[in-house]
């Protein structure tokens, strides 16, 4: 489907969806104020009102996204999708830039997930056109210290000198979007892409490389996210684990559907960027 088609596709599926949000809102509103009015409004009962309005869109914007999700699996193949299979085979040719911010993480655990990412990518093809960035905001000098260690025993692990990075800034202005933006302004022009990573990611090197050649077959993309689903390297003896995960092994590709569904393609200038949220399939355990 041409961009402009899908622009205008994405406009109608936002409007709808977010007309039935509100109307839906807009309609519980009445009817709590009926029920208030029976006795006088008084000022508690108007600042309830207003919170019942607020959480109640929240309320329906979840159901109408679980409604929507649940018609486009019964309907099949949504064709204003990115479908991972509509690339196999393609040839990388642009560079993508693996960043992941952290602030006083762990470095053991996140320097775990960097490992499974790395070791996996390192097996594709295409693992040449992709660098990894460990961006630091971490204020305490002790964890500071050991992110370094762990990240010069990563680069000695993998050869990878030159292709595992790690910076600290020295003052984290503006948080996690200023480290990213630092980041933009000083090695940005050297990549056409970049995939942000959070400290507790991780993705197979398939899954990295799918979103690089998703970013290259449509080039009036500025943004794709994956899909979200439960985290299968948790535990299932963990009783808090099974009781998280379960939730969104059943409803968890429903919703995100339709939250893929209504993000479709939008055009941007200047650098492109690929967000993960979680890519559980094909993942290396840790």
């Amino acid at each position: 489907m041409r961009a402009t088609n899908l622009k205008h596709v994405a406009l109608r599926r936002r409007l709808l969806f977010f007309g039935l949000t509100f109307s839906s809102a807009i309609l519980a509103s009445m009817l709590m104020l009926d029920i208030l009015n029976a006795n006088g409004l008084t000022f508690p009962e108007r600042l309830a009102l207003v919170l019942f309005f607020t959480l109640f869109t929240w309320i329906a914007g979840a159901f109408w996204t679980a409604i929507a999700g649940f018609i486009i699996r019964l309907t099949g193949r949504p064709r204003a999708f990115m479908h991972a299979d509509d690339v196999e085979g393609q040839p990388v040719k642009s560079r993508t830039a693996l960043i992941m911010c952290v602030y006083n993480e762990d470095p053991k655990h996140f320097a775990a997930g960097v490992d499974a990412i790395w070791t996996s990518l390192m097996k594709m093809p295409e693992q040449a056109h992709f660098d990894f960035f460990i961006l630091s905001d971490t204020r305490k000098p002790e964890i500071a210290a050991e992110e370094e260690i762990v990240w010069k025993k990563l680069v000695r692990k993998h050869d990878a000198r030159g292709r595992i990075f790690y910076r600290r800034r020295e003052k984290n202005i503006s948080r996690k979007a200023g480290n990213v933006a630092d980041f933009v302004r000083q090695w940005g022009g050297s990549y056409e892409n970049m995939l942000v990573l959070d400290a507790d990611s991780v993705m197979s090197g398939h899954a990295v490389v799918t979103l690089a050649k998703l970013m290259e077959a449509n080039p009036q993309a500025g943004l794709i996210q994956t899909r979200m689903h439960a985290q299968k390297t948790i535990s299932k003896r963990q009783c808090m684990g099974t009781v998280n995960r379960s939730p969104l092994d059943a409803f968890g590709k429903v919703l995100n559907s339709n939250l893929n569904h209504t993000a479709i393609l939008d055009t941007t200038q200047g650098f492109c960027f690929c967000f993960h949220t979680l890519f559980s399939h094909d993942i290396s355990p840790l």
